[in-house]
């Protein structure tokens, strides 16, 4: 059976394997909506910005600050502002261990 593609929208749940908490994503585009809210895409990786801090960080023992790569396992074959826009498999890998992963799209 295919796993159903979705696509993530600003106010999806993100979660990083080394944190402690779940925070909100919010995307830097307005350009294109899905249901109502933006698009999330690969240039949504920006600290503070797209993604807050997911509590502690288990690796680090202190606050976590988001130190994000590249994100994967996004849809290649479409463009928002020259990004790829991320699906409900993307990932990213933080520089200090951790992968980020969706928890929850944002649609509802």
């Amino acid at each position: 059976m295919l796993e159903e593609k979705e696509y993530v929208t600003s106010g999806a749940m993100l979660k990083c394997s080394c944190g402690t908490i779940p925070t909100p994503f919010k995307s830097s585009s307005l350009s294109v909506l899905i249901a109502g809210k933006p698009a999330c895409t690969t240039k949504d990786k920006v600290p503070m910005l797209n993604i807050t801090p997911f509590g502690l960080c288990k690796t680090t023992k202190i606050p976590c600050i988001p130190a994000l790569l590249l994100w994967m396992d996004f849809q290649a074959d479409v463009k928002i502002e020259k990004a790829n826009p991320l699906l409900n498999k993307s990932w990213i890998m933080c520089s200090l261990g951790g992968k980020v992963e969706i928890q929850h799209t944002g649609q509802f």
